[in-house]
C-alpha cells in the first residue's frame, strides 16, 4: 500500500494512493475555504471504515440478513500542541 500526498498552497493538500484514487484535505485558511476532511478527520473515519468493514463481514459469514449498518464516531483534539 502506497499514498502520495502532494501540497497544493494555502494549507491544502492532494492525496492520492498508487491504485489512483484521490482526495483533497486540508484546512480553512484565511478566506480560502477547506477543500476536504483534515488529516484527523481522517484518521477517525479509517478508524470507523475499518470497524464497520469487519462488522460486516462477520455477519456475512455468519449468514445474517443485513438491512442496514453504519457507525457513528467522534473525537476531541487537544487544544494545545501535541495535538
Amino acid at each position: 500500500m502506497k499514498s502520495t500526498i502532494a501540497w497544493t498552497g494555502n494549507r491544502s493538500f492532494t492525496a492520492e494512493t498508487e491504485d489512483g484514487h484521490s482526495l483533497s484535505l486540508g484546512v480553512a485558511h484565511g478566506d480560502s475555504p477547506k477543500p476536504g476532511p483534515s488529516a484527523m478527520e481522517l484518521v477517525l473515519m479509517g478508524a470507523g471504515g475499518c470497524s464497520i468493514y469487519d462488522v460486516v463481514s462477520i455477519l456475512e459469514k455468519s449468514r445474517a440478513d443485513i438491512d442496514d449498518v453504519s457507525v457513528e464516531m467522534s473525537g476531541t483534539r487537544a487544544e494545545e500542541p501535541p495535538k
